[in-house]
């Protein structure tokens, strides 16, 4: 810009003309800026509210309930994989348990089997995803092949108590990889092409909030295969979805549920027992999006969904990662100070 055209511009009389112009332009766009982003909150928080209290998920008859299907339930032995066992078979369901110990698996089927104007038929298999060989997934895989499963639960996983990943070990690390993911990308794998050829289905994975909307440190290989169950469900999610398959997936991000995987959780206002954690997600089947509105995510218990909306809708994720990360140290120095 010429020099003389600046000068004359920053001469009071011209500068007050410009900016008494310019002025009522501004204050127009910073109020309709203020008005899209308030009532976008608004109505993101009301769809919020409407999904916990109001909106039905979808009917389980979509997936076979008392239609002789199946659900495949994995982490099946205690917590929220026993809790997700039970109330399918009050649904109708048939139920195949899936988990590393056969005497609780079958503990489970019994109690199956004694629930009040229930008549499901039930299957246990014991298996170790963390260490098993082809010959063991092949055992699972001729089990589960012939039956018509309706839903698909991967609730397995595993996680170490709080540590520096540099302390946990090779071993602990590939052993969490293995369980929380490659054995759901590979149980989906058998499972999928069944439900595909029957036109339905429902393939449900566990997340949480650790790694699905935050980082965790001194969990990071925990977080991470929660956060690879994001990705891989969004996109297994899509394929489904544009090819009409009739089969939906979703990962559920989930906050602290008593008893964790430790037995380390009190029950409280975040921290709901299993079996009011699987009612909300059974409850919530199809509802789109959750706490945040992402497809293919659910955020079913309300104090769950809360925080991550007000994490994510005000940029709190650092902070968010900053306390955990002063909770984990917390958690690891009592833990040390009592060996």
């Amino acid at each position: 810009m010429d020099p003389e055209v600046v000068y004359a511009l920053l001469k009071p009389r011209v500068l007050a003309l410009v900016l008494t112009a310019l002025f009522p332009i501004s204050t127009t766009v910073i109020f309709l800026t203020g008005i899209y982003v308030c009532g976008r909150f608004v109505l993101r928080f009301a769809r919020l509210v409407l999904q916990l209290t109001v909106w039905p998920g979808t009917n389980l008859t979509k997936y076979g309930a008392g239609k002789g299907a199946w659900a495949v339930v994995t982490g099946a032995s205690n917590g929220i994989g026993r809790e997700f066992a039970l109330q399918l078979a009050q649904k109708g369901f048939n139920i195949a348990l899936v988990s590393r110990t056969a005497s609780k698996l079958d503990a489970v089927a019994k109690e199956i089997s004694a629930l009040p104007n229930v008549k499901v038929l039930t299957l246990t298999h014991a298996i170790d995803f963390s260490t098993a060989s082809d010959a063991e997934w092949k055992s699972l895989t001729d089990k589960l092949v012939p039956l018509d499963i309706g839903i698909l639960i991967n609730n397995a996983g595993t996680v170490h108590k709080t540590a520096y990943f540099a302390d946990i070990g090779p071993d602990m690390a590939t052993s969490i990889v293995n369980v929380n993911a490659a054995a759901v990308v590979r149980l989906t794998s058998i499972v999928l092409p069944g439900m595909i050829t029957r036109k339905r289905g429902l393939v449900l994975s566990t997340g949480s909030l650790a790694g699905g909307a935050m980082p965790m440190p001194l969990s990071a290989t925990y977080a991470a295969t929660k956060a690879f169950l994001v990705t891989w469900s969004q996109s297994l999610g899509v394929e489904l979805a544009k090819t009409k398959s009739g089969v939906d997936v979703a990962v559920i991000n989930a906050g602290f549920v008593a008893p964790g995987m430790h037995n380390e959780n009190p029950e409280w206002f975040f921290t709901p027992n299993a079996g009011r954690f699987a009612r909300s997600v059974l409850a919530s089947v199809g509802l789109p999006g959750g706490a945040v509105g992402r497809k293919f995510i659910w955020n079913p218990y309300w104090s769950h969904a809360l925080l991550e909306f007000f994490i994510r809708s005000f940029g709190l994720t650092d902070t968010a990662v900053e306390w955990a990360y002063r909770s984990q140290v917390k958690d690891l120095r009592k833990s040390t100070k009592a060996q």
